[in-house]
């Protein structure tokens, strides 16, 4: 849900914010990316392209006390999994600092 007076999403009833940074960048990273698609079928002006730099670097951060539900590596390989087939209109450029295998070798 939008919450539109905070211009932020609820989730599970808990604003994005309450979040670690991790969740928040994978929410985040969600959000940009689907926004495209609906912006671009509901008629309105998107840019056809979402840039982003290591969207699950929060997520990874070894010094983090933040509980997480997915190991880093299985939450890393399913985003890269789904983003390498990902057909939506317009395009999706990743920055990413460290090698990610999409489980074909």
């Amino acid at each position: 849900m939008l919450d539109t007076g905070e211009c932020d999403l609820v989730i599970n009833d808990c604003a994005r914010l309450s979040y670690g940074a991790g969740k928040r960048g994978i929410f985040l990273i969600t959000l940009t990316i689907e926004l495209m698609p609906h912006a671009l079928q509901a008629g309105n002006l998107h840019l056809d392209v979402v840039v982003t730099d290591s969207p699950l670097k929060a997520y990874a951060d070894p010094d983090s006390a933040e509980e997480r539900a997915l190991p880093t590596r299985t939450l890393t390989d399913r985003f890269y999994a789904w983003l390498s087939t990902w057909s939506g209109p317009g395009q999706i450029v990743v920055g990413e600092n460290k090698k990610i295998s999409c489980g074909d070798g």
